[in-house]
């Protein structure tokens, strides 16, 4: 189903998916350090690909560009970052209201307890463990499934969000539109 969002109200395009389509993991990562990055992304392809999930991807070399776009579902963070560190990075995101889950990778192990005050996913260290990455993104994906099981995507220009079903109030049909009510 796809969804349109309206200042109040979201229209619902007629266009039911095909049992079994499985949602794209949308994944942001965020390191400053141009060579660490492509290291990185080329981890994380290595892994999704191994396990046949289907995602994009896209890269930040600072917080900046990646608050400039709409949430992704997960976000890979480097913490120690310019112009602002990757735990001020995650306050402004969820500030506005993002619920992307959150990856802290870096070397500073001292920050740790202050990722819990942006609700961190996991807090990998560098040099990154592989196999430990892969446990995490592994189960990450397996909740992002559940939680897409119990969800309606909505698509608002170039932006896509979801909308759990329990925040869902009801569905009007209007001239061959299905408006969703919150």
């Amino acid at each position: 189903i796809s969804l349109y969002l309206y200042s109040d109200f979201i229209i619902i395009c007629c266009k039911l998916k095909a049992k079994g389509v499985v949602e794209v993991i949308r994944i942001a990562v965020c390191e400053d350090e141009q060579i660490l990055l492509e290291q990185l992304t080329a981890n994380i392809r290595a892994i999704l690909d191994k396990h046949s999930i289907i995602y994009h991807m896209e890269a930040y070399t600072n917080g900046a560009a990646l608050l400039a776009r709409e949430a992704f579902d997960i976000l890979f963070l480097d913490i120690v970052m310019e112009p602002f560190s990757g735990l001020e990075l995650a306050k402004k995101l969820r500030a506005r209201g993002d619920a992307s889950k959150m990856i802290f990778i870096t070397s500073h192990e001292q920050y740790a307890i202050d990722a819990y005050d942006v609700q961190a996913y996991h807090y990998l260290t560098k040099p990154v463990d592989i196999k430990k990455m892969e446990d995490v993104l592994l189960k990450l994906c397996g909740l992002l499934k559940e939680e897409y099981g119990r969800a309606i995507t909505i698509r608002q220009g170039a932006a896509v969000r979801r909308v759990p079903l329990g925040q869902i109030l009801y569905l009007e049909i209007m001239d061959r539109k299905i408006y969703l009510h919150k």
